[in-house]
């Protein structure tokens, strides 16, 4: 019993010790993922932000072009 005991409580240390290197890792992948929709979400803002400069600069000419047509 003693021995099984001890052997029980040796896997017990090391299913700990994976535990704890898992946790880790997942808090270091963590971070990364916090990172990468940073950066997406970045990039996601600048990609709308350059389509609504585009429209900006496009909407008087085609207001313009439409009034013209509508009231002529």
């Amino acid at each position: 019993m003693k021995e099984e005991l001890e052997e029980c409580e040796s896997k017990l240390e090391q299913s700990r010790d994976v535990l704890a290197c898992e946790m880790f890792e997942f808090i270091e992948k963590e971070a990364d993922l916090c990172r990468h929709l940073l950066d997406f979400y970045k990039f996601r803002k600048a990609h709308y932000q350059t389509a609504l400069d585009a429209l900006d600069k496009l909407l008087p000419t085609l207001e313009k072009e439409t009034g013209e047509l509508l009231f002529n």
